[in-house]
């Protein structure tokens, strides 16, 4: 991805057929990274779909940006439409979790490049989580 310090490594998975009639992006929310994806990404590749669960910035094994300041809607808007650039398909469908789903939305609103976007467990997520793991979302939130 491009962002304004120069170019970064992106990571992403890729499952399932690179030449497959439908792409699916899969992208996790603020505090996850794209191996949240697996099941679901390993279960689209059963039907014969790619499936293609990036990891944003600093989450995975991506590089970090290089300033706190960098990590906007546009950077990961950026590192996101290159990653649809480098699969190198017309369209894609879109699966986001919270920041995913609001990440989604923004190349969607651009003609032809995401066709649906679909947010998932954006109310549900604290029954997916221990109570540590609550307690730190609610500390960050507050």
């Amino acid at each position: 991805m491009l962002g304004r310090e120069g170019f970064r490594r992106l990571a992403y998975a890729e499952w399932g057929p690179s030449n497959a009639a439908r792409t699916d992006v899969c992208l996790h929310g603020l505090s996850r990274s794209g191996r949240a994806f697996d099941t679901l990404a390993s279960a689209m590749a059963e039907q014969g779909e790619r499936a293609v669960p990036p990891a944003l910035p600093e989450r995975g094994c991506g590089e970090w940006l290089e300033s706190l300041v960098h990590y906007t809607d546009c950077a990961y808007t950026r590192a996101m439409s290159a990653l649809i650039a480098r699969l190198d398909v017309e369209q894609v469908d879109w699966v986001g979790t919270s920041l995913g789903g609001h990440v989604g939305m923004m190349p969607a609103a651009r003609a032809g490049e995401v066709t649906t976007v679909q947010i998932v467990g954006c109310g549900h997520a604290p029954a997916l989580m221990n109570d540590a793991q609550v307690a730190v979302v609610q500390a960050f939130v507050s």
